[in-house]
């Protein structure tokens, strides 16, 4: 496709209701939403906003759960000048306060059956869409956002324990949009199907934000594993040609849904990205649902969404560790691997990921000191680990602060909970360092969750040790120090699914893991 005559979010929206007005948009539970009354309800709503005193520049939370509602009120703050803030609506009102005062958002669009919840506040105003959609003031002005405007604000994962909330500008939004377009080769029949949750930003920003410019129809499915066949099902009553989700997604579906009567041959490119990607989440899908060469893995972060993907059409590549290729740098995107002198790295070499670009982010709102760790001479330093290979594809290696120091040596902790997984009762594995010593020297400790059916006995948890410990030693030729199977549920993990190793070694060292065995 040719890029839009246009540069920023709320334009975009302006042109697709302009030249397609009729044009599916967005559908939920098969109810369509077309561009132009789209349109029409972000600008009633937006104007509902700014009656109730939202300002330009103001932050507002959007605590929707996936569906038309989040879409025309994430649209409608943008609309209205302000920046909006996606957060998973499920969690609980103290976490989701905390969080909202954390960013300082005075507004928060909320369902109706959860206003109660969250009123009185003394400075967060809860309004819901069925209120805002009542706005007597049809035809007021509202006002023109600039590129260089707030346009979306991203809350960290938080895989280290630190929560902070990253400011886009429109400018930053429409770079990833394009360079989407360009690397997906978005085309006019495209029809998009979304599992991924949409305060996500694989969700958000391939899928909403990536659709309206695409001008493709998105299908929108709930992210609940009870939907994992209807969000099937639905790429077969589409045919739809894209979809996406977080490697959970597709190793859920690969161990859950029933192939039987499901026709997925329409798809042409599915992104998994969001989290660690495992080759064996993608061999599984694509061989149970008859899709060869369809699942490409991809990379970004809060800070920076979309850095890297597989394009259609390129082959799958692994490194000697068999971390899977997340293909080259998105167009207009500088990629290099530093080492802790900042000096770009050869091929092969591992080091600290790091970016410049369009896309990259403007900062971390009301956190300077943050800000400047992150941005530096011009690059953002992301934290992760990754490496090069000679054609330029990136590996990701793991976060930087979860390195296990063993033997003179930096393991990454997906190196050794991957082989730990291969074991059938494991659920899922989380792989720490623990300096004992002082020398620098790390015992590497490997928390495991069983199935809870294969944990009754002793001599079924001393096999499920041995089984985990053969296993890392056969893959990685390490043997773990010490191997605690837990209850399930019980390694800390982020809104978004990822592992937070540090979290998981404070409740090692504080004794606060209850292990069974």
């Amino acid at each position: 496709m040719k890029p839009l005559p246009v540069a920023t979010i709320v334009e975009t929206l302006s042109y697709r209701a302009k030249s397609t007005p009729d044009g599916v948009a967005y559908a939920f539970d098969s109810e369509p939403l077309s561009y132009g009354q789209l349109h029409a309800d972000v600008e009633r709503i937006a104007r509902g906003l700014i009656h109730a005193d939202l300002h330009r520049g103001d932050r507002c939370a959007v605590l929707l759960p996936t569906g038309l509602q989040f879409v025309r009120a994430f649209y409608a703050v943008q609309a209205a000048g302000a920046i909006p803030l996606a957060i998973n609506p499920e969690l609980l009102p103290p976490f989701l306060l905390n969080r909202l005062e954390a960013a300082q958002c005075r507004f928060a669009v909320v369902p109706q059956s959860r206003r109660e919840a969250f009123s009185p506040h003394k400075s967060i105003s809860f309004q819901t869409i069925e209120d805002l959609m009542l706005s007597p003031f049809g035809r007021a002005s509202l006002p023109k956002p600039e590129p260089d405007e707030g346009a979306l604000l991203a809350a960290t994962s938080g895989t280290s324990g630190e929560h902070r909330t990253a400011l886009l500008l429109h400018r930053n939004l429409m770079a990833s949009v394009r360079s989407s377009a360009e690397r997906l080769l978005v085309g006019p029949d495209d029809v998009l199907v979304n599992w991924a949750p949409l305060y996500h930003g694989l969700g958000l920003m391939r899928f909403l934000l990536g659709g309206l410019y695409f001008g493709c129809p998105v299908h929108l499915v709930a992210p609940t594993l009870l939907n994992l066949r209807r969000w099937l099902e639905t790429m077969g009553r589409v045919r739809a040609t894209i979809t996406g989700a977080p490697d959970f997604g597709f190793r859920m579906a690969a161990e859950l849904v029933n192939p039987d009567g499901l026709d997925l041959h329409s798809l042409r490119y599915a992104m998994n990205s969001g989290e660690p990607i495992r080759l064996t989440t993608i061999e599984k899908f694509e061989q149970k649902f008859g899709v060869p060469g369809v699942i490409r893995p991809g990379y970004g972060l809060s800070e920076a969404n979309g850095v890297s993907n597989l394009a259609p059409g390129e082959p799958l590549r692994t490194d000697a560790a068999g971390n899977v290729s997340c293909g080259r740098a998105a167009d207009g995107l500088r990629l290099e691997i530093v080492n802790e002198a900042d000096q770009p790295q050869p091929p092969g070499v591992a080091g600290e990921i790091r970016l410049s670009g369009e896309q990259v982010f403007a900062g971390y709102c009301d956190d300077d000191k943050a800000t400047r760790e992150k941005l530096r001479d011009g690059w953002l330093y992301t934290g992760d680990i990754g490496c090069l290979d000679a054609d330029g594809h990136l590996y990701i290696q793991g976060r930087k602060r979860a390195l296990i120091k063993r033997a003179g040596a930096m393991i990454v902790p997906r190196d050794i909970e991957e082989p730990a997984e291969q074991i059938a009762q494991v659920l899922v594995a989380g792989a720490i360092g623990v300096d004992r010593s002082s020398l620098g020297i790390e015992d590497l400790v490997v928390v495991v969750e069983a199935a809870a059916d294969s944990i009754g006995s002793e001599t079924g948890r001393n096999a499920i040790i041995r089984a985990v410990s053969a296993s890392i030693l056969e893959s990685r030729g390490l043997s773990p120090n010490e191997v605690l199977i837990v209850p399930p549920g019980t390694i800390p993990r982020t809104p978004n699914g990822k592992l937070r190793h540090e979290e998981l070694k404070r409740m090692y060292l504080n004794g606060n893991l209850h292990q069974v065995h």
